[in-house]
Formats: C-alpha cells, sequence, structure tokens
C-alpha cells in the first residue's frame, strides 16, 4: 500500500489535502469534496449556469465566474482537474527557511515562526517537536487563509459530522417532496426520512419500548431530521457566496428578473431541474469510481434511493474527528489487533 492510500485510511490535515490538490482520491476524504456537492445542490446556482452569470447578485454571479458550470461536466474528476487547483491549490513561492545563527533585534518577528532547535537531539526528536508546534500556533492555517482564491472557513468538528448527514437528509427531503412522486414514500414525513437514514441510531425503536418511550423515540427522530436540513439549507445559502461550511444568516438577495423568474419557474416544471434519476446521477458525478450502477430515481423502489444515499458512509471522513479522537481510535484499533493476534 503506497503513502497515499494509508493516509486515506487514517486522519488527515487539510493542509495534505491542499499538498495532494491533483490527488482525487485525497480530495474525496477532505471538506473540499463537499464544497461542490453542496454546491450542486442550489437551485439558484443551477439557474445561473443556465444564464450564463447573467444573474443580479454579484457574490454568486461571481461564484459561477469562478467555478464555472459543475453541472455541465459528467464528473467530479473532469471539473477539479480545470478548477481544483486555480480554486483551492497554493500558488508556488518563493519563500525559504532561513537559518539564523546569531539572533538580534533586527528581525522582523512577522516574517514567519521562530524556533530555537538546541544541539544535540536527535533527528526524529527535532522532526516531531516541530511538528507539534506547528500544529499548535496554526502555523499551516495562517500560510494557506492568505494564498488560495477560495479557503474552508473555521468550522468546529461537531458541526462537519453533520455535513454528510445534512446532505443525505436534504436530499431524501427533496425527493420525498416532489410533487412528481408516485410512491408511498410522497407520504413520509421527518420520522421516515430520519429513521430510513438512520440519523438517531440510538433513538432505533425496541420491541420492549412502552408508548411513551416510542413517542418520545419519534419526537427525537423527527428534531434530529429538522435540524439536519436546516442546516444543509444554510450551508447551501452560503455555499452560494463563496462560504463553505458555513451555516451563518445569509439575506434574502435579489438575483432575478421578473422574466428570468418565470423562465425559471417554467425550467423547473419541465423537469430540467433534478431530473429524473438525479440521486443516482449526483452519486455517479461524485464518485463515478464508486457509483452504484442501478436506477434510482421517482419511480424506483424508495430503498434504491435510500441505499444510494446511504453509500456516502463508506467513505473515508477524517475531517469528521478530531487530531486527538484520532489518534485515539487508531491505538485503539492497534491494540485490538495485538490481542487478537495474541489469542
Amino acid at each position: 500500500m503506497d503513502d497515499l492510500l494509508q493516509k486515506r485510511e487514517s486522519w488527515i490535515t487539510e493542509v495534505y489535502v491542499l499538498d495532494h490538490i491533483n490527488d482525487l482520491r485525497i480530495i474525496r476524504s477532505s471538506q473540499l469534496f463537499w464544497w461542490a456537492a453542496y454546491l450542486r445542490l442550489s437551485k439558484d446556482y443551477w439557474w445561473c449556469c443556465q444564464q450564463n452569470g447573467n444573474c443580479l447578485d454579484a457574490d454568486l454571479r461571481r461564484v459561477y465566474e469562478n467555478f464555472g458550470n459543475l453541472f455541465s461536466y459528467t464528473s467530479l474528476d473532469d471539473w477539479w482537474n480545470i478548477y481544483g487547483l486555480r480554486l483551492f491549490g497554493l500558488p508556488e513561492t518563493d519563500k525559504k527557511i532561513q537559518c539564523y545563527s546569531n539572533l538580534n533585534n533586527t528581525i522582523d518577528k512577522n516574517i514567519g515562526l521562530m524556533l530555537t532547535i538546541p544541539f544535540g537531539l536527535q533527528q526524529e526528536d527535532i522532526n516531531k517537536q516541530i511538528r507539534y508546534l506547528l500544529d499548535e500556533n496554526s502555523y499551516f492555517e495562517k500560510c494557506s487563509s492568505k494564498t488560495a482564491m477560495y479557503q474552508l472557513e473555521d468550522y468546529p468538528t461537531k458541526a462537519r459530522r453533520r455535513l454528510l448527514t445534512a446532505y443525505q437528509t436534504w436530499c431524501l427531503q427533496e425527493l420525498v417532496s416532489d410533487v412528481r412522486i408516485k410512491d408511498k414514500m410522497s407520504s413520509w414525513g421527518q420520522y421516515e426520512i430520519g429513521s430510513s437514514l438512520d440519523l438517531s441510531p440510538r433513538q432505533n425503536p425496541h420491541h420492549q419500548d412502552s408508548l411513551a418511550t416510542q413517542k418520545a423515540k419519534q419526537k427525537a427522530v423527527r428534531a434530529t431530521t429538522k435540524q439536519n436540513y436546516d442546516d444543509a439549507n444554510r450551508i447551501i445559502a452560503n455555499v452560494e457566496i463563496g462560504k463553505f461550511p458555513c451555516k451563518s444568516k445569509v439575506s434574502a438577495r435579489l438575483r432575478w428578473t421578473p422574466q428570468q423568474l418565470k423562465l425559471r419557474d417554467e425550467a423547473i416544471a419541465d423537469g430540467l431541474w433534478q431530473s429524473a434519476g438525479w440521486i443516482s446521477k449526483e452519486y455517479s458525478f461524485l464518485d463515478p469510481h464508486q457509483s452504484r450502477f442501478f436506477k434510482a430515481d421517482r419511480t424506483s423502489d424508495p430503498k434504491e434511493s435510500i441505499a444510494l444515499l446511504l453509500a456516502y458512509k463508506n467513505m473515508h471522513l477524517p475531517f469528521m474527528c478530531s487530531h486527538k479522537q484520532a489518534r485515539a481510535a487508531q491505538a485503539k484499533a492497534r491494540l485490538s489487533i495485538r490481542i487478537s493476534n495474541h489469542f
């Protein structure tokens, strides 16, 4: 197994992702993957693409100008190969690490991070301590935040865990809400959506539950479903103006003329937005190499659409936990392996 694959199965930093900006295996393990995924859920971004950027909102127009038309590509790979490095990559620099044998007050302390390395340390200890100091001083974040055209927002680990479930919930809610659906799924509520996606495993029903417990669990599942759906809408609203991941309130904006709104509504009525099989098409676009080749659309068995959304859980999502949590999990896994080998 090569180094990239080993990294792919463990916790990786966003800095590592940027260092391997052209490797789609690594990109699919990062938040940048979900940036594109959420942008494709935006109806206004879709219509802006159909209008070739003719939009009254300068922020949305700028996103279109920089990201291009995501809907005109057959796969994320094709789009990323053109836009990935330009949007998120770190430009090359002629800056170099310098060695100062005699420190004095004339050195500009704003040029970078100053370290002292005592003589006599082992190479391994030096490397380990330097990595620790760089992480502690948020060195990589300070470097990357000033160079790339678009940078990830500072988003708590707990909130990052919802990037996946919010995406799944939004997609299934949209599918259920579609008036053209001809299935019992059309009568689903928040409880059925949340249960099918297993959003609250602790609230799964048990045959020994009392009636009061059953009602409490159903209420909790409905609340979790609503929270995830609301989160997704807020994330979409922010990604439309070039911010991700972010749930800040975005004020209402004038984006279309009356004529554009009329044409948009006609296009939606004609099924041009989220056409038949759109959930499977999204999965195929985002990860064509792992795509399941079955049709999951409005006329399919609901279980197929749900299975497709649940398949996203199979992706490697290291950003959903902190470095400390990842190291603890890896240590626990190594211990389990040693114990099993012992017996």
